[in-house]
């Protein structure tokens, strides 16, 4: 009997920050989950294990060495994106082993790998409607800011302003996470900031979420 080796089970362990719960597939190699998530393989071959690897887009190298007890072998990895936030690091894997008598297995079964992207927050300032506005000094512009993130939740937003090279507005709107739509209305006054007649102030909003180590900022 030729040598062959497939995957009994996949575990998936989410991050943290999305709060979902680990879980557990049985019966298929194929992988799909939010990037960063942690998977263990779990497979079995047709006979005592002397050496077992996994190589990532089947291009023939051993990337991985797995763990091998008799005829089982796991290996855990992470799933990444390229920098492109769209492209898998990996398409796909297949797993190669060495049974006890040398011999390999030589058409191993490939399996696919799918990376979802945890996709970036969305703002926009709602009020004014305006692109350019004149104001008084002493004048209040309500601006009012809506933001969404479409997947795990907000972290931060805030609102930035800026005049003649200098930082006059950077004001915390809301801090810690929020789920759903987030809207609120600033009341902002030139004086307040140290604005002075004829000041040209350009002002816009930034949000992050919860995506860790490296949060998504719009």
């Amino acid at each position: 009997t030729a040598p062959s080796i497939i995957v009994e089970r996949v575990d998936y362990e989410y991050p943290a920050y999305t709060g979902d719960t680990p879980r557990t597939v049985k019966g298929l190699g194929d992988v799909r989950a939010i990037e960063g998530t942690r998977i263990t393989i779990h497979a079995r071959a047709n006979g005592p294990i002397d050496q077992a690897h996994v190589d990532f887009d089947a291009n023939g190298r051993r990337d991985a060495r797995m763990a091998a007890d008799g005829t089982m072998a796991r290996a855990t990895f992470e799933l990444r994106l390229r920098e492109d936030r769209v492209t898998p690091r990996h398409a796909s894997y297949v797993l190669r082993f060495t049974n006890r008598d040398g011999r390999e297995n030589r058409n191993p079964v490939k399996y696919a790998i799918q990376v979802d992207p945890d996709v970036a927050p969305e703002a926009r300032i709602v009020a004014p409607e305006e692109k350019e506005l004149q104001v008084r000094l002493d004048e209040t512009v309500a601006i009012e800011v809506d933001a969404i993130d479409p997947d795990y939740g907000l972290a931060d937003v805030r609102l930035h302003g800026q005049a003649h090279g200098r930082e006059v507005l950077n004001q915390l709107l809301l801090s810690g996470k929020h789920t759903g739509r987030f809207t609120v209305r600033y009341q902002f006054t030139p004086s307040a900031h140290d604005l002075r007649a004829g000041d040209v102030m350009e002002y816009w909003v930034g949000a992050s979420d919860v995506r860790t180590p490296q949060p998504n900022t719009t």
